[in-house]
């Protein structure tokens, strides 16, 4: 009783000192100008890999020519939105002018993110002049997060909007920013949260730098491509360094560390073998499918079908709106096949392409169990045919 008389006069005092601290406004007035929110319906910490990603030198960009500068930023967030598409597993974006963060429960799936986005800003970066080209780099942290949708419970006018969707807080937003600073050009940094909790196919990760273009052959030859690019431009930007915005010390830096982390690639290397020795075997281009053939065989959508029911257990409502997606799959790649203008490299992209954005949307019929499981093959999978052309 005593120290519920205590408090009270303590609580008391102190809305008096209040009170007086802040002369003409009363305590409900205060509370009335105050933001309501209720902290304890703040949503659930979620442990989440989270990916950021952005353009270096984007400050200067905006500042020297806005339209100059919203190509690039735009293009990177195009760039994600596609890579999203084709994701398997939940991977959720937080633009933020001139960077993404990309949060996911599966490292996996933000490997494959990066793979993509990275792909495609290297290919833009290596059709561009010296003067129009950007360069991106990232960093992946681990650790609890909470997400604004989650939080909406804490105050009415947050239900108002989805203005909350867009928020994101914890601790890998401001550890992955940081250590983006270590990231070549080009380049992802593993922080020590996502290297300590980190794994993809059963394998825990202990590299402090993300390779994206292994396990693909087409990544690996974006990024074998990039190292003379880079020293082209670094050459360019250091004599045009007003111009460009980018220092002579900042551009020997990153120039070091762009060396390190594609060296693999440098035809002068001590070992004197070249990029196409290093690069894994191209895939054979897919058999053209005749109307005879076509006929005889049991129609793919099928195959997947019967597959997915034996892996993942799915129901008959399951496989009804799954056969859709398949189908529609199906009638692309044969467009895709007939096109006879189509460069057959680009013909295969598209392809593989369309493969990956039939399964991410085969996610939304799953349940979580399933989903994990999918997913984890996938890892499998993967994992299987980079040691299969590793050998």
């Amino acid at each position: 009783m005593k120290k519920h008389l205590k408090h009270a006069t303590t609580t008391a005092n102190q809305s008096q000192k209040l009170d007086t601290k802040i002369h003409g406004l009363s305590r409900g007035t205060l509370n009335y100008l105050r933001p309501y929110y209720l902290g304890d319906q703040s949503g659930p910490q979620r442990s989440r890999y989270v990916l950021w990603v952005d353009i270096m030198g984007s400050q200067g960009k905006m500042l020297r020519n806005v339209r100059t500068a919203s190509i690039p930023l735009m293009k990177l967030h195009v760039a994600a939105l596609h890579a999203k598409k084709k994701t398997l597993g939940r991977v959720d974006l937080f633009p933020v002018i001139d960077g993404i963060y990309v949060v996911s429960e599966h490292l996996g799936s933000i490997g494959f993110f990066i793979s993509d986005v990275f792909r495609s800003m290297a290919a833009e970066f290596l059709a561009l002049e010296n003067w129009e080209r950007s360069v991106i780099r990232g960093a992946i942290a681990y650790g609890p997060v909470i997400m604004g949708a989650e939080c909406k419970e804490g105050a009415p006018i947050l239900k108002e909007s989805d203005y909350a969707d867009s928020i994101l807080l914890g601790m890998p937003l401001v550890q992955s920013v940081l250590a983006e600073k270590a990231a070549p050009p080009f380049g992802v940094y593993v922080h020590e949260s996502a290297r300590a909790f980190g794994q993809i196919a059963g394998h825990s990760v202990t590299v402090l730098l993300w390779r994206w273009w292994r396990r693909n052959a087409d990544n690996t030859r974006i990024a074998g491509a990039l190292l003379p690019s880079l020293r082209s431009y670094f050459e360019w930007c250091q004599k045009n360094s007003v111009t460009s915005g980018y220092s002579p010390d900042r551009i020997d830096s990153h120039r070091v560390i762009a060396e390190e982390y594609f060296g693999e690639f440098d035809r002068s290397a001590s070992d004197g073998r070249t990029i196409a020795s290093k690069e894994p075997k191209p895939r054979k281009p897919m058999p053209h499918r005749t109307a005879e053939t076509q006929a005889n065989a049991v129609p793919a959508p099928e195959k997947q079908i019967a597959k997915l029911r034996r892996i993942l257990n799915l129901t008959d409502e399951q496989a009804e709106q799954i056969k859709p997606i398949l189908e529609a799959r199906e009638k692309q790649i044969a467009e895709l096949s007939k096109d006879a203008l189509l460069d057959p490299e680009v013909r295969q992209l598209k392809i593989l392409d369309l493969v990956n954005e039939s399964k991410s949307a085969i996610q939304s019929f799953l349940t979580e169990d399933q989903r994990t499981v999918l997913i984890e093959r996938e890892q499998v999978h993967s994992a299987t045919k980079a040691d299969t052309k590793d050998e």
